[in-house]
């Protein structure tokens, strides 16, 4: 009996059903304006219809159900879950059949077995949610699993008179939030549910574990950071996996990306391009503004690392590309101006070159050095210039170099040697020399490569304590000073004099050995200063009055001798007289 009310109430659904379908094809012929249906169109509403019903029917079987009640001869009550394993947030369908008609049923969800990975470890019995059953004791509840540890649990429908159960299987899961494609590097937070509880996690790319935590007691492991390691462009498995060997995995697709370092560069710095994510083990071109400066091949990583020269170009930013055929990568790089000089070091009146490169391409050029102002030139097509000048006369040490094109402005330093150069060595007038009239001084010539002029000095002692006159800037090496300069009167004592060298680039040599001179006349300076006749005259006039002497004292030398030759006889003639033998007398 009961088996024919339920035959009856299968054939009054079905009946129901096909009462809908016509309804809905009425409605909708209204809905169109016609009073009938085309024939094609009504069957093809009509299909539409069963077909929702049947995708109602994947979830709620009824037919199915009862006739697999019948086949089976029974009216026992039963339950049924859909599905019968999940996520945590799963939703879970509980079909309750045959029990207490309109009877409200209780659906708990609680504490199951260990099964294989994991242990619902401290969960309780929980009142998942509640359903009341038809006049036919049918009746259908859903709810979302909660957050627990992997493992199975016990589902159950109890009216106060059935009590049955059915198991639930709850296996891990991972989410990634928003996140489903990046690129090498990037940092992702990975969030698991559903691992065993209190476990070791391993969390990684593919089969590579790449940092490791610790499950909470709900099964959780939250807020895991991972770096995503290189690996090649495309999708990629991100999997966490507790140590009792329950497994979740994401899917994240890896792009290519190019980086440049540094980013910003100038004409001829050496520039590292760094790609990640492109092909395995493919040919890579590296181009510089569609030029090609470049060819490097990837690793089985997808990742490679090229170094380029950064060609001539202007000012500004420019594009990196990278291609393997397959995927291309860009990055920008900023190219500033930049200048050099050379030599960097040097003497004054050296030639020096300056290039310039990165300035703005037909833009004219201002140099200077220092405050000096020199002539200009212009930028190139390819945003370099070059220009030569002389060093003029300026200090020793560093001094710039500047350009500027009104869009940028760079500058140089040069350093001016600082080497003094040699004491020169005094050659006149001799140490100890006398002048008596114009008086010439000259040293020997100092050879520096910035040149020099001589500081000359002459004091009225050795010390140089009392300058009496001092000549700067002296050219030549020699310096005159004429006796209508009375700048040197002459006396007894001696003067000295010394001089130093001084190049152009103020370095400043140490003095020449001092050297002492005498100005003014003496006897010998005197003949030495006579013309010839006079003195001829001078040795005429000596020998007349040599003459006239050597006759003088010859005549009165001659003289006398007579006077002597007369005295004797005038004592020989008195002797006679009396007598006279000398000897005898004397006494």
């Amino acid at each position: 009996m009961k088996r024919n009310y339920i035959k009856n109430a299968m054939e009054a659904i079905s009946s129901r059903f096909n009462c809908l379908i016509n309804n809905g094809a009425n409605t909708m012929a209204g809905i169109l304006g016609r009073r009938k249906l085309v024939p094609g169109v009504c069957l093809i509403i009509r299909l539409m219809l069963i077909f929702s019903a049947v995708g109602l029917s994947a979830f709620f079987p009824f037919s199915t159900s009862f006739q697999s009640v019948n086949a089976d001869n029974t009216t026992a009550p039963s339950i049924e879950v859909l599905p019968s394993s999940g996520v945590v947030g799963t939703t879970v369908y509980v079909k309750i059949i045959n029990y207490t008609p309109s009877k409200q049923i209780i659906i708990t969800f609680g504490t199951g077995t260990t099964i294989g990975t994991g242990t619902s470890v401290g969960t309780k019995t929980y009142v998942a949610t509640k359903a009341t059953t038809d006049a036919s004791g049918y009746g259908v509840a859903d709810f979302d699993i909660d957050v627990f540890p992997a493992g199975r649990y016990t589902i159950m429908a109890d009216d106060g008179t059935n009590k049955l159960t059915t198991g639930f299987k709850l296996v891990p899961s991972i989410s990634l939030g928003d996140v489903v494609s990046g690129y090498v590097g990037d940092v992702i937070s990975v969030n698991g549910h559903g691992f065993a509880a209190k476990k070791l996690i391993y969390l990684g790319v593919d089969d590579e574990k790449i940092v490791t935590g610790e499950s909470d007691d709900k099964g959780q492991c939250l807020n895991m950071r991972l770096v995503i390691p290189s690996c090649s462009r495309g999708n990629h498995n991100i999997k966490m996996q507790d140590s009792e060997n329950n497994v979740a995995v994401a899917a994240f697709n890896v792009r290519q990306h190019v980086s440049t370092m540094p980013a910003s560069a100038a004409v001829g710095d050496t520039v590292k391009i760094v790609g990640s994510g492109f092909a395995s083990v493919a040919d890579v071109t590296a181009y510089f503004d569609d030029k090609e400066v470049g060819v490097v091949q990837t690793g089985t990583d997808g990742g490679f690392t090229i170094d380029i020269k950064v060609p001539p170009c202007g000012d500004g930013v420019h594009r990196i590309k990278v291609d393997d055929k397959t995927n291309k990568g860009f990055n920008d790089i900023k190219i500033a101006s930049a200048m050099s000089i050379s030599p960097e070091t040097g003497f004054i009146g050296m030639q020096v070159g300056v290039q310039g490169s990165g300035f703005r391409p037909g833009f004219p050029v201002n140099l200077s050095y220092d405050n000096i102002k020199l002539e200009g030139t212009t930028v190139q097509s390819q945003g370099s210039f070059t220009y030569s000048f002389k060093i003029p006369v300026s200090r020793f040490g560093p001094h710039s170099i500047n350009a500027s094109d009104g869009v940028n402005s760079q500058k140089a330093i040069f350093t001016v040697e600082s080497t003094p150069p040699m004491a020169p060595t005094t050659h006149l007038p001799a140490d100890g020399d006398r002048a008596v009239k114009d008086i010439h001084f000259e040293w020997g010539t100092v050879n520096d490569p910035s040149g020099v002029t001589y500081t000359f000095e002459v004091a009225d002692d050795a010390k140089f304590s009392n300058v009496i006159m001092s000549q700067a800037n002296v050219t030549a090496n020699y310096i005159d000073i004429t006796e209508d300069s009375k700048m040197l009167p002459g006396r007894e004592k001696p003067y000295y004099w010394r001089v130093k060298a001084v190049d152009r680039a103020s370095n400043e040599g140490a003095w020449s050995l001092v050297s002492s001179f005498y100005k003014g006349h003496t006897i010998m300076t005197i003949l030495g200063n006579m013309p010839d006749w006079v003195k001829w005259i001078l040795v005429i006039l000596g020998l007349v009055l040599f003459g006239f002497m050597f006759f003088w004292i010859g005549h009165t030398l001659k003289k006398l001798r007579r006077l002597d030759e007369d005295e004797d006889y005038e004592d020989g003639y008195e002797g006679d007289d009396y007598n006279y033998q000398p000897g005898k007398n004397e006494r």
